[in-house]
């Protein structure tokens, strides 16, 4: 075991039982963490001894069986908050106890592992934190802080002020104020580090969006080709894959399924040690995409310096999809109480208060369960009710007391100057006779997306489009030598949710991300002269296979 990683310590007397439910932690922890499972009270202490470092700086979980080898779980984990209060513990039992405050019950058999595992981690209180945060803790920044920690699994001590926002990273002992996401990733070693000034240097292939096809596209692009690659991203690595409140169950490799956040921090892993040529530029948002010399492109970026160039021999957009808002006359508060994602980050804010959800689907059924479990009073209101939920998910979100449900209703007001106080519900088919109010503390909306392509029509590229989707291969008029995920501009491709006709999915995004590359590696070899930049493996083996031709030609 490594000591520079947190563990969870599982004490279960089943070897059986214990190497099934250490597989659902390891699914969770996803090499973030460390996991050990010890059979007896007796162990787990001499596990613990044995480690010569400060034991409250690693042992982030303990979860114990009601009844062990040599005891009691309950006696086992007090006297383990007794000696080590920072850790986080959980007993697992099907016996009605007396609540402990310090002790989550956790069913042997419960299908929410993952769930209760969130919440103890974010329970975790280590001496000497990755981070330490100080700045109010109620505020648009401190959200989005919050939600950055919680995706990357970084523990931290928030230390409660009226000062502006500043976090010091422990590990590189560096302190930024108001820091943006982009400087944390680079902070926290997260991110692998630039491999060239991308303001200066001649890509071979600049990819628009992070989510899942475009990360895919990226390791693709380099493992296979041998590409240099940058990915430009505005939002979240991972695009709303990271964000999405479900599970990813059928994906290749993963057996327990696996949390959407997960994905770039492996992609990120990946990238580094396959040593691949492939750069990040995280908080830049692609603004538009003009053409240059000898076939080849200029992507506009944005960031909060100004406006940047980025030279590319080729364009893949894999941007996504948009949130979809609501249609009001009234805008709306983002980020002030109004969120288009809803994470188990979340349940804290939301604990004890009042919410909406917008939205009849999985997500908006998963978010009411979870603010829920938070004993958050829940009201979900669903314009076309809710069949586009899942059987079994409605059935759950249908019994539980704390969820209100509204099929057939919308929200039409969102009540609120700097912050959401209430909203304005109406039947919809009833006009504004039916309309009623409701005090709220947050409105989730989750109502599907739009596709990210508005900034395309800023340059002199016109890329074809059909309500936002874009058209690509078969879909555009024929063409010689057009190829799949191709667009209407040669060189400029597109894959995943951002594709017309392209199946939603994660996994069926990173098919597409792969069969975008294969699609480029075809057009590298028709167009050879778009490749300049003389470090990229891809321009060395075509310099070889001209003087192969030459040479053969002779």
């Amino acid at each position: 075991m490594s000591v520079h990683r947190a563990v969870i310590l599982l004490v279960h007397p089943d070897p059986w039982k214990a190497n099934e439910i250490k597989g659902e932690f390891d699914a969770w922890c996803e090499g973030d963490l460390d996991v050990l499972t010890v059979p007896s009270a007796h162990l787990a202490w001499k596990t613990i001894s044995m480690q010569a470092t400060d034991v409250d700086d690693w042992l982030a979980i303990v979860v114990a069986c009601d009844q062990l080898e040599d005891g009691n779980g309950v006696d086992f984990l007090r006297k383990m908050h007794e000696e080590h209060q920072g850790t986080a513990l959980a007993l697992l039992t099907n016996k009605k106890r007396e609540q402990y405050d310090s002790i989550l019950e956790l069913s042997p058999s419960s299908s929410h592992f993952r769930d209760a595992l969130e919440r103890l981690f974010l329970g975790w209180r280590p001496p000497v934190s990755q981070v330490v945060v100080s700045g109010p803790r109620e505020s648009v920044k401190s959200d989005q802080l919050g939600q950055f920690l919680w995706l990357n699994k970084v523990s931290s001590k928030w230390i409660d002020s009226d000062d502006p926002i500043k976090v010091s990273v422990t590990a590189t002992k560096a302190e930024i104020e108001d820091p943006s996401w982009a400087q944390l990733y680079r902070a926290l070693k997260i991110v692998p580090e630039l491999s060239h000034d991308p303001f200066t240097h001649d890509y071979d292939l600049v990819i628009a969006g992070s989510g899942p096809a475009g990360l895919q596209a990226a390791i693709h692009a380099g493992v296979n080709v041998g590409l240099s690659v940058l990915v430009v991203e505005r939002k979240v690595p991972g695009g709303n894959a990271a964000t999405s409140i479900n599970s990813i169950d059928n994906l290749l490799g993963f057996p327990y399924g696996v949390a959407g956040r997960s994905l770039p921090k492996l992609a990120f892993r990946q990238i580094f040690n396959r040593r691949l040529d492939v750069d990040f530029l995280l908080s830049s948002n692609a603004t538009s995409v003009h053409k240059a010399r000898n076939g080849r492109y200029s992507v506009a970026v944005m960031d909060d310096a100004g406006e940047h160039r980025i030279s590319a021999g080729m364009v893949l957009v894999t941007c996504g999809l948009e949130p979809k808002s609501l249609k009001l006359s009234v805008p709306e508060l983002p980020d002030r109480g109004v969120y288009y994602s809803a994470l188990p980050c979340d349940q804290y804010r939301e604990r004890r208060k009042q919410v909406v959800i917008v939205g009849g689907g999985d997500s908006a059924g998963r978010a009411a369960l979870l603010f829920s479990r938070g004993q958050a009073s829940v009201c979900l209101v669903a314009n076309e009710g809710l069949d586009e939920m899942s059987g079994a998910l409605r059935k759950e979100v249908e019994g539980d007391e704390r969820v209100a449900r509204l099929p057939s209703h919308e929200v039409v007001e969102i009540v609120g100057d700097e912050q959401v106080k209430g909203v304005k519900i109406r039947k919809v088919d009833e006009g504004r006779k039916g309309i009623t109010s409701r005090e709220v503390s947050s409105v989730y909306v989750l109502i599907g997306g739009r596709p990210d392509t508005d900034w395309l029509d800023s340059g002199d590229v016109g890329i074809d489009r059909s309500r936002g989707y874009i058209r690509t291969g078969a879909q555009l008029h024929p063409r010689k030598g057009r190829l799949s995920f191709e667009t209407n501009q040669p060189g400029i491709f597109a894959a995943g949710d951002v594709r017309k006709d392209s199946n939603r999915g994660v996994a069926q995004a990173v098919g597409e991300g792969g069969g975008a590359i294969a699609a480029i590696q075809e057009y590298v070899r028709l167009h050879p002269e778009i490749l300049i930049d003389e470090e990229s493996a891809a321009r060395t083996e075509s310099d070889i296979m001209n003087l192969t031709d030459e040479s053969n030609g002779e």
